[in-house]
């Protein structure tokens, strides 16, 4: 038997290593496994955000869409110092927003498109009030006429973190008589319109119209 090493040799050290084929079979395996591990991750972290509402979301009371009808729910117009007109309507992830569920918050209710010049400019300053208001402050963006995507692209775009809604046939703008955009609307926590702004607004503006909505008896 030539190919045997003499009594107390050690083979050498290319001998020892395995055959290049089961190297690569180990490689592959390797790189599969962290594969999967990578995909489920994805996966797991896809379900968390699906399953829980965001904090927009639960700030303003999101109920599934099933949940109640949408639209004008009160086709009025707002009066100063009269109650608000009650809309239901969904926001970007298909939850239901309903304008009465929002009593003892001071609410925001501006009417806005993406292909309104004036609203893209206002939509800064309004995200701009939105970043320094407490959470006794509700923000809702009616956008009129256009679907999800378009809109969720929009939002992204500006890093907006208030809610937005989709007044998908201008239902509730038709209610509340909005002839233009951007129109807005503040409420206060009692449910009762303070003030009604046709034309942008300054970040300024917003925080102090919204601070007014809050102070009211």
């Amino acid at each position: 038997m030539d190919d045997q090493l003499p009594p107390g040799e050690l083979p050498s050290a290319a001998e020892a290593l395995p055959p290049h084929w089961l190297l690569y079979v180990r490689l592959l395996g390797v790189l599969v496994i962290g594969a999967v591990i990578v995909a489920a991750i994805v996966l797991l972290r896809q379900d968390r955000t699906h399953s829980q509402p965001t904090r927009a979301a639960q700030a303003v009371g999101a109920t599934p869409h099933n949940s109640g009808p949408l639209g004008a729910l009160e086709r009025r117009a707002p009066v100063v110092g009269q109650s608000a007109p009650n809309f239901a309507l969904l926001d970007t992830d298909g939850r239901r927003v309903e304008l009465a569920a929002l009593k003892g918050k001071a609410v925001v209710v501006n009417f806005w498109a993406t292909w309104c010049g004036p609203c893209r400019e206002e939509f800064p300053e309004l995200q701009k009030a939105a970043s320094s208001m407490s959470d006794d402050v509700v923000i809702l963006g009616l956008d009129q006429a256009e679907s999800a995507e378009k809109v969720t692209q929009f939002r992204d775009q500006f890093g907006a973190t208030f809610t937005l809604l989709l007044d998908s046939d201008n239902a509730v703008a038709d209610s509340y008589h909005m002839l233009g955009i951007p129109d807005t609307i503040f409420v206060d926590r009692n449910g009762v319109v303070r003030d009604v702004a046709f034309g942008p607004l300054s970040a300024g503006s917003f925080r102090y119209k919204i601070k007014q909505a809050l102070e009211a008896k």
